[in-house]
């Protein structure tokens, strides 16, 4: 049957994508870790109680998120 139960999305999430999103989303190639680094300094100025403690772990989260949603109603409609 190939069930998997999935956590659903927080609102923190779409704040995460909509803050990516706003700053033009990831870059390919240079300049990715200074993109991430801003994004979670941005994100700590936003939320000073955050988990997220490292850039890599913000790109992490964005990323599987963004896997999740290729091909889904909802991440046409949010783009």
């Amino acid at each position: 049957m190939n069930l998997t139960k999935k956590k659903p999305f927080q609102p923190s999430h779409l704040e995460l994508f909509r803050l990516v999103k706003d700053k033009g989303g990831p870059p390919k190639g240079k300049g990715t870790v200074a993109f991430w680094k801003s994004v979670l300094e941005d994100w700590k100025r936003r939320y000073s109680k955050t988990n997220f403690k490292h850039w890599k772990s913000v790109q992490m989260v964005y990323d599987k998120m963004i896997s999740r949603l290729e091909g889904k109603k909802e991440y046409n409609d949010i783009t």
